[in-house]
């Protein structure tokens, strides 16, 4: 077994991954009945006890060079929209060997940090629901999980969200809620399901390290 560093260029995705083109079919399907508010991605998971993903990276390769995709830590990466590339019968790369990882779906909200208000929050609840029913062939459905709420989360307790009317803080709103995050890291949250009752216009001021979740 040859160990090489991460440092070096023989790390960059070179194994065959899976094809690209189902996962471009279904990211598809996911921007266009979500009107773009949901975007789906992929969470890489060790297949194997030797595997990592801590230091795992990732590229679309058509017929051209191979295109690097950006992978948060924890292993997840938003799934392109690229019709060349799916035409092209692309490939997701790897740099890791066969079979070492397998993926999972998982969808995540796309609005801009600045962009949300009480309205978007249910609206993008119910977007993702319908995402996850236009994805789910209809003989999964009776088993398929549905998307319960879209919360606001951060990695340690005591944050808060704030309610404005304007420039007017209406409500500070404690992210003390337990959930577990896009990798099943533990997290703390303020947790909508899209029945609030708060004045739809009132804007949703997160906290710089707070990310936003289905769940």
């Amino acid at each position: 077994m040859v160990t090489i560093t991460a440092s070096s260029d023989a790390k960059a995705p070179r194994i065959r991954f899976t094809a690209y083109r189902e996962s471009y079919l279904t990211a598809r399907k996911v921007w266009q009945v979500s009107s773009g508010s949901v975007v789906m991605a992929l969470r890489l998971i060790p297949a194997k006890l030797s595997a990592t993903i801590d230091d795992v990276r990732v590229a679309l390769q058509g017929n051209g060079a191979p295109v690097p995709i950006k992978v948060s830590s924890g292993g997840v990466f938003v799934v392109p929209l690229n019709d060349d590339i799916a035409a092209q019968d692309g490939t997701f790369l790897v740099n890791k060997g066969r079979g070492e990882l397998t993926a999972n779906i998982v969808l995540q909200p796309s609005v801009a940090r600045d962009a949300w208000n009480v309205t978007r929050v249910g609206q993008v609840l119910q977007d993702a629901r319908r995402a996850v029913r236009a994805i789910t062939p209809w003989y999964k459905r009776p088993f398929a999980s549905d998307v319960q709420s879209l919360a606001f989360c951060a990695a340690e307790r005591g944050s808060a969200l704030q309610l404005m009317d304007g420039e007017q803080l209406i409500a500070t709103l404690p992210m003390n809620e337990s959930a577990v995050n896009d990798i099943n890291q533990p997290v703390f949250c303020k947790i909508f399901d899209g029945e609030d009752k708060y004045p739809g216009h009132y804007r949703v001021v997160m906290p710089e390290q707070a990310t936003v979740l289905l769940l």
